[in-house]
């Protein structure tokens, strides 16, 4: 056999070998790593909206049985599985409204005073949150602009939760 003649078969081999292994030399092969890791952020991100579901759905339960304390536990562990959800913020900070309302009405001002102070630390919580947030995604903006044309990669940000958790209410004095 002759140099070429050789040289073909070798090449062609090589090629053919490459080709079924799914390895290339211009692009890789196999599972995209990218792609596989944007399934597993979407899979954790429905895994924590199912958890947040559900806890909303026994803060909703816990309210129509008048457990407050467990309704706001139940909130704060929506809270930490779905901290984007704001609307869960809201909803937390409207039952502490509520319940300085009730503290007022029986004239418990303590403990109204006490409850409005923790509806505000968990809509400040908020704010903080997405405040964090806003200056995160700046931030990543303004070093995507100072990156070399050619050299834009996805950068995934590690998300930052918010201090969210609120005290307890104190059942002692709700007469």
């Amino acid at each position: 056999m002759t140099g070429p003649k050789r040289y073909i078969l070798f090449v062609s081999g090589a090629l053919a070998m490459m080709t079924a292994s799914g390895c290339f030399l211009f692009g890789g092969g196999g599972e995209d790593e990218s792609q596989e890791a944007a399934l597993d952020a979407a899979e954790q991100l429905r895994e924590n909206r199912m958890v947040a579901e559900d806890a909303l759905l026994e803060a909703d339960m816990a309210i129509e049985e008048e457990r407050f304390d467990a309704a706001i536990l139940e909130f704060n562990r929506a809270i930490r599985a779905d901290s984007s959800d704001i609307g869960i913020y809201f909803e937390l900070a409207n039952l502490h409204r509520e319940l300085s309302t009730q503290y007022r009405e029986d004239g418990n001002l303590e403990a109204a005073i006490r409850e409005n102070a923790r509806g505000l630390a968990v809509l400040e919580n908020l704010m903080s949150y997405q405040k964090r947030n806003l200056d995160t995604a700046v931030t990543t903006e303004m070093q995507m602009d100072e990156m070399p044309p050619g050299d834009r990669g996805e950068a995934v940000q590690e998300e930052m939760l918010p201090d969210q958790e609120t005290a307890e209410p104190d059942t002692e004095g709700a007469g």
